[in-house]
């Protein structure tokens, strides 16, 4: 097991004394950027990973949902697993909505990875990859300004809180990210642009 590895490098040290010293330099660069695409790569999982556990854990463990009130410093709570089936997985799935947007940033993440791991820096399935990652952390932005009244004016409307709870808009909306997925989206367009005048350009010679 312990003879791969000591068999790599004089291999790869062959390769790069058989190449022109241009292509000895692309090549360092290259196996560079594939160490960073295995890192991000592994990153991607393991946000993954963590995210799932999030989302799983309250199904597992039963916790509290606490709102405050309207009715001065009064604050209602109840556990999950008390709220009608109904009412609790309406309450999960828009509190989870962000989360779900966020995996699927992270599915993208992880195709730019495999994407970059295999020498595709640039072209259409990038640029689509950047568009979706924009749009989707748009949508983490409205979902997180959205769905703490969602929830309480829900459980207001089903009549399981006594009372419709205090919501500050204020501390809900999410600029930055708003931001960054307006951001992202715009690259993926300024990608997909150049991928395309580069192929026009190919096309004409």
């Amino acid at each position: 097991m312990k003879i791969a590895p000591a068999r790599r490098q004089p291999r790869l040290a062959a390769v790069k004394a058989s190449l022109p010293e241009k292509q000895e330099e692309n090549l360092e660069k290259d196996i560079y950027l594939a160490r960073w695409s295995n890192l991000l790569a592994a990153m991607a999982i393991l946000a993954a990973t963590i995210t799932m556990i999030v989302l799983i854990y309250p199904l597992i463990f039963d916790g509290p949902i606490v709102l405050a009130t309207d009715h001065g410093a009064k604050v209602w709570n109840t556990k999950l697993f008390d709220i009608p089936v109904f009412e609790r997985f309406t309450v999960l799935i828009l509190l989870y909505l962000p989360s779900f947007a966020w995996l699927y940033v992270v599915l993208q993440v992880f195709r730019l990875a495999r994407n970059y791991r295999d020498g595709q820096v640039f072209g259409e399935i990038n640029a689509r990859c950047f568009v979706r990652i924009g749009a989707a952390l748009a949508l983490i932005g409205g979902f997180e300004t959205i769905n703490v009244p969602f929830v309480a004016y829900f459980l207001y409307w089903r009549g399981i809180c006594p009372w419709l709870a205090d919501v500050s808009w204020l501390h809900l909306i999410q600029p930055n990210m708003f931001m960054a997925g307006l951001f992202f989206f715009i690259l993926g367009k300024i990608m997909r642009r150049a991928s395309a005048l580069e192929e026009n350009d190919r096309l004409m010679i």
